[in-house]
């Protein structure tokens, strides 16, 4: 026997029941639950096809399957528990289905050569923490709506990211310690990003942003990012958003702003390169305190905004005598 299907209606195998069938190779699963049933062939099997009917993978499950090169979990799996694919040392790709709602933190454990994550799921968790130093390569489907604490940090390997434009929020650390992350692009479906879901991610230089409001979420690339490019669905520049990115020389902003705020690019200091078509609104204190000489840098400063800004509700030197007072 080299292959082996079993049905939707069976609810339970004995652990000795595929004992000494030294030629199978693959299984077709479509039990409602998987247990662990199959740890007298874990050895022999290459291919693992699971079925619509699916819904649970239990415990150990497929522990030591070091055979099957990739798994796809079918749109119906809700649940992965612990242990389920520890120990398949030649696992290089997983495709996990947005059913999914729960994966026990183990369930990948020692998978040192999955290079490959394809996610759907509806929010990502912290569950593959055993993966971050194999992992290169994840991808986020159009079901993925928050990347929750945690869920990517210290994921040493991945150079990009693309997030969806269904996600609305990225959880506390949830891309720290990135460091190979070179560029950002943030889409439009963006509500809430913490403070430190980039938290030590010290080498992206680029940030492509599109969403309506724009908060204080970057700090920890001060002193990193040297490009901001603020596209057309950008609206609102929050207070501080930008404060104190020390090495930022460019920023293209979209004619569709409508307000920067307070502070927004305070201690901007190589901020040279700026260009937009309008601004709306922009606050008397939007570069913020600059310590240099007022009557030259700050002069400078505000000649570069207005010139290729072109703000048509303010006066440039009635902004320069602002930025002055607040010196």
């Amino acid at each position: 026997m080299k292959s082996l299907e079993l049905p939707s209606t069976l609810k339970t195998v004995d652990n000795t029941a595929f004992y000494k069938c030294n030629n199978l190779s693959a299984l077709v699963l479509n039990c409602s639950s998987i247990g662990n049933w199959f740890s007298n062939v874990q050895t022999m099997i290459s291919s693992v096809e699971l079925g619509v009917s699916v819904k649970y993978i239990e415990e150990r499950a497929f522990n030591g399957f070091n055979k099957i090169s990739s798994i796809e979990i079918p749109n119906s799996v809700l649940s992965i528990g612990k242990y389920a694919f520890s120990g398949c040392t030649n696992l290089h790709e997983v495709k996990i289905s947005n059913s999914v709602t729960s994966i026990a933190s183990s369930a990948f454990y020692a998978c040192n050569n999955i290079s490959k994550l394809h996610l759907n799921c509806t929010k990502i968790e912290n569950w593959f923490s055993d993966l971050k130093k194999s992992v290169t390569d994840i991808y986020l489907g159009e079901s993925v709506k928050a990347i929750g604490d945690y869920a990517f940090s210290d994921f040493c390997k991945i150079s990009n990211i693309e997030l969806p434009n269904t996600v609305n929020s990225i959880g506390k650390y949830a891309f720290s310690g990135c460091t190979c992350l070179k560029e950002l692009e943030i889409p439009n479906s963006i509500v809430n990003i913490s403070e430190t879901s980039f938290a030590g991610c010290n080498n992206i230089t680029k940030l492509h942003l599109n969403c309506n409001n724009i908060g204080n979420w970057f700090s920890d690339m001060k002193l990193s990012v040297q490009e901001v490019f603020l596209d057309d669905l950008v609206e609102n520049i929050g207070t501080s958003a930008f404060k104190g990115f020390e090495v930022l020389n460019k920023l293209r902003i979209s004619s569709n702003i409508l307000s920067i705020s307070d502070y927004a690019f305070e201690g901007c200091k190589n901020l040279k390169n700026v260009k937009t078509d309008n601004v709306r609104i922009v606050q008397s204190k939007m570069i913020g305190k600059l310590e240099v000489n007022p009557n030259e840098t700050i002069r400078t400063n505000i000649k570069i905004w207005f010139d290729e800004m072109k703000a048509p509700n303010m006066n440039q030197e009635e902004v320069f005598k602002l930025l002055v007072t607040n010196k």
